[in-house]
């Protein structure tokens, strides 16, 4: 059987968890939209460099 208490704190702290990630997500963005074109098209192609 699933202990309930555990299985609270694991949803509670998933939750946290995503709503952190969201909150750092729109911060980028907000950053990421007052960059020039020139700064955005740079770091995306580092990010894509990255990734590859």
């Amino acid at each position: 059987m699933i202990d309930m208490a555990k299985a609270e704190i694991y949803v509670r702290l998933g939750i946290t968890f995503v709503s952190r990630l969201v909150e750092v997500g729109q911060r980028l963005d907000v950053r990421f939209a007052r960059l020039s074109p020139k700064q955005r098209e740079s770091i995306i192609e580092l990010i894509s460099r990255t990734t590859d």
